[in-house]
Parts: structure tokens; C-alpha cells; sequence
């Protein structure tokens, strides 16, 4: 059991930061490399999707043979804060998102191999309260709770345990659309407008900061619920 909770607080870290990180690289402006950013970016979070698989398998497996029951919360929850201080990090150091970068040669390499020396440069004073960041806290509280959300039910109700995963699918479907269509189409929007090459635009900092702080709200609502 001390193997699969290790390995479930790893590939949650991975997951959480890998998808901070796209955006990264999705919201930085490039006049050359503009679309190979976007295409390196969406690669990044379709790998970190797929670790989710990985997850939920090892969460399912410890919640229905292992028996484990709703202390595996408690795992999540140590996994939200640990990606909460390093997504962190990534915004108030260069540091971290190099070596990120450095970890994630291969997945580049093979695919994207002109961005693999690229360098991110993030602006702490573009964070501001805003619409795209108010939208991205709610769009990842949704994915959050769609991540966990099934179990809680499936516990409480094991009778209608379908019915919790899809209940979760709902909220995975609903968070995605607020993503492609009120969060994404803004953000490319002032990227094809007057923004400094080189730098993470606003819009993508708002995102980034509003998807790393929901991570902490996501480990204390966890801990409520336990």
C-alpha cells in the first residue's frame, strides 16, 4: 500500500504541474515558433491525461481491493499541496521551469525538437485579479472535483457507483468547455495582438496563477471532506 500511495502522490504531481506548465508555453508569445509552443503544449497535456489514467487506476484499485476506503483522500490531498508549492515555484522562480523543461527533453526532443533550448521568461506583475482568472479558478475547481468527486459518492453511495463516475465525466465535459471557449480563445486573442516576445502574456498568467491556487482550495476541500 506504501508503494501505490507513493506512486499516486507522484503521478498526481506530475499531472498538476505538467498542466500548469503547458500554459507556460501555450500563453508565451513567439514569432516563430508561435505554433510549435501551442503544438508542444497540447502534447504536454495530453501526457499529463494520460498519467491521469494511470491514477485513477491505482486510486480505484485501493479503493475497491485494498480497501482503503475514503483515508486515500487523504494521499490527494498531500499530492495537491505538494504540486500547489511547486506550480508556485514555477511563477516566482526561472529556476524550477528550466529544469522542467531539462525533465521533459525526450517528450521535446522527438516532437519539438527547435523548442527544446527555448527559455520562459513569466512577468509576476502581470498577475491581476481578472475575468480569464476568476474563469480558470472555477474551469479547475471543476476538473478538481471531477477528479475526486466519484470516489467520495461511490463511498457514501455504492449502489449508484456509475452513476458517480459519470457524475464526474459531467463536470470533466463542462470544465473543458469553459476552457476552449472562454479561456483559451481570450488568451490566443491578445497573443496574435502587441505582446513582448519571449514573455507569458497576461491572460496565460492569470490562468496559471488561477490553476495553481486552486490547487491549495483542492487540498483543504479534501480535508474537509475527510
Amino acid at each position: 500500500m506504501q508503494l501505490i500511495s507513493f506512486l499516486i502522490i507522484l503521478l498526481i504531481i506530475l499531472c498538476q504541474v505538467l498542466e500548469v506548465y503547458a500554459y507556460f508555453i501555450k500563453g508565451m508569445n513567439s514569432g516563430i515558433y508561435g505554433r510549435q509552443l501551442v503544438g508542444l503544449a497540447n502534447w504536454i497535456q495530453y501526457v499529463a491525461r494520460i498519467n491521469y489514467v494511470f491514477v485513477l487506476f491505482l486510486i480505484s484499485y485501493s479503493f475497491e481491493v485494498l480497501g482503503v476506503g475514503s483515508h486515500i483522500l487523504e494521499v490527494i490531498s498531500i499530492s495537491f499541496f505538494t504540486s500547489f508549492v511547486i506550480s508556485i515555484s514555477l511563477i516566482y522562480f526561472k529556476s524550477p521551469r528550466n529544469l522542467i523543461h531539462k525533465l521533459l527533453y525526450f517528450l521535446i526532443r522527438y516532437t519539438y525538437r527547435d523548442l527544446v533550448k527555448i527559455s520562459i521568461n513569466f512577468d509576476k506583475n502581470a498577475i491581476k485579479l481578472s475575468w480569464p482568472m476568476l474563469t480558470s479558478f472555477i474551469s479547475s475547481m471543476l476538473l478538481g472535483l471531477a477528479f475526486i468527486m466519484p470516489f467520495v459518492l461511490a463511498e457514501k453511495y455504492p449502489d449508484y457507483r456509475m452513476m458517480a463516475i459519470y457524475s464526474g465525466q459531467a463536470l470533466n465535459f463542462l470544465a473543458s468547455a469553459i476552457i476552449f471557449s472562454m479561456l483559451e480563445p481570450r488568451m490566443y486573442k491578445e497573443l496574435d495582438g502587441n505582446v513582448t516576445e519571449g514573455i507569458v502574456c497576461s491572460t496565460a498568467s492569470g490562468i496559471i496563477a488561477a490553476k495553481s491556487f486552486s490547487q491549495f482550495v483542492m487540498c483543504l476541500l479534501i480535508l474537509v471532506v475527510i
